[in-house]
């Protein structure tokens, strides 16, 4: 005869088991909901500068896939090429005598977790120019204002709150079948449970 674990233990050991694996999940997704992000820029956002012979990114993780496109205010572009990438970082080559004003750099990224990233950061001024507009639009190319779209996007993926909500949700859970577990089958002094006869 197989010998089985009384009602009472098994609501109380599936509830625990439930709440261990919500707190595991909560503990693994976390670092995985991480995406790639700019770290820093040369030139620096908001920043004066002469000419530069190109723009440099610097992301949190090692970039897979670079697209990097630096256009004035107007909409022309500027980049020359297609972006360099090494490691962490990002490098674009400018044309040569790139005249006075206000410049954007926009940039499509993936990174090592494989999510694209897109923004249009930083602003610059090449001396002699205007300060960096407020995102205006890209009229030559007749795309909508930067300041219509999120700074920052990436394509999904869990955010802290969800991931902190589902683990508070599963431990609930578990605590809750263990207490019910215990309301239906009060255990005796000798440590057995009502109808366990």
């Amino acid at each position: 005869m197989i010998s089985r674990m009384p009602r009472p233990r098994r609501l109380a050991a599936l509830g625990l088991t439930a709440a261990a694996l919500s707190g595991a999940g909560v503990a693994f997704a976390a670092p995985a909901s991480a995406h790639t992000r700019l770290v820093s820029s040369t030139p620096a956002d908001g920043a004066s500068v002469a000419a530069p012979a190109q723009v440099t990114l610097t992301f949190s993780d090692e970039i897979r896939v670079a697209q990097v496109v630096v256009k004035d205010a107007g909409g022309a572009q500027v980049q020359d090429g297609a972006a360099a990438r090494a490691g962490t970082t990002v490098t674009q080559k400018l044309k040569a005598a790139v005249p006075p004003g206000a410049y954007t750099v926009a940039y499509r990224v993936v990174g090592a977790d494989g999510h694209p990233v897109t923004a249009e950061s930083p602003s610059f001024v090449v001396a002699g120019g205007d300060a960096p507009p407020a995102l205006s639009p890209a009229e030559s190319t007749g795309q909508p204002s930067a300041a219509d779209k999120p700074a920052a996007k990436d394509s999904g993926g869990p955010s802290w709150a969800w991931i902190i909500g589902g683990g508070v949700l599963g431990i609930l859970i578990g605590v809750g079948i263990v207490v019910r577990a215990k309301r239906r089958h009060p255990v005796d002094a000798g440590g057995r449970a009502d109808g366990d006869d």
